[in-house]
């Protein structure tokens, strides 16, 4: 080993060659092969965090429902790095949907220790798919009449969650996929929602 190499050694140029995804600078929504739903209402802001910023800034929720949602671009790929951030979180959630799951089918068997998995996914082409993972305590049937789910418009799967002596939930999962109308896709958003409020 050439011992030069060990001498020029310094973590802190090291750590100024990683790429973290969560600190982007503003300018970079300007490349043109980014994700355009990244730039979609480019006007909202949210923040992203590793999951020791998420730590430092949440609170223990008095309830003990919490959920969450994650765009994928691939479950299968990033199932490593999905039960590693659930991990390190300092709250184990009750439900978290999943966007661009890219999963071929929807019988697919994800596998998260403590949660059930459906999901739908597309017969028509790769990429999209929406998925939910549900805590195994939780009592729920799938709304398949609620579901909606076309790739150029858009994707969705839903659940009923029962509970006893109090109104039923109904969660879910939405997706835009990139190329779908914005104005196509809220008007089908708006038909889901006159569902539910019957």
């Amino acid at each position: 080993m050439n011992q030069g190499l060990i001498n020029s050694f310094s973590r802190d140029r090291l750590d100024s060659l990683c790429f973290n995804p969560l600190n982007t600078d503003s300018c970079i929504t300007s490349i043109a092969d980014l994700d355009p739903d990244q730039q979609f209402l480019h006007q909202y802001h949210s923040n992203y965090y590793v999951p020791d910023q998420f730590n430092a800034i949440i609170t223990k929720p008095e309830s003990t429902f919490s959920m969450m949602h994650l765009s994928a671009r691939s479950i299968n790929q990033n199932l490593t790095n999905l039960t590693d951030f659930l991990t390190t979180t300092d709250i184990t959630f009750s439900i978290f949907g999943i966007s661009e799951t890219w999963l071929q089918s929807s019988s697919a068997s994800i596998n998260i220790d403590g949660y059930n998995f459906i999901s739908k996914c597309r017969s028509d082409r790769p990429g999209g798919g929406v998925g939910l993972f549900i805590g195994s305590h939780l009592d729920f049937k799938q709304r398949t009449d609620l579901d909606f789910f076309n790739s150029d418009i858009l994707e969705s799967i839903f659940i009923e969650i029962r509970r006893p002596n109090l109104n039923n939930i109904i969660i879910g999962t939405i997706y835009r996929p990139p190329s779908a109308d914005a104005e196509l896709f809220v008007s089908k958003l708006d038909e889901l929602l006159n569902k539910f409020s019957k």
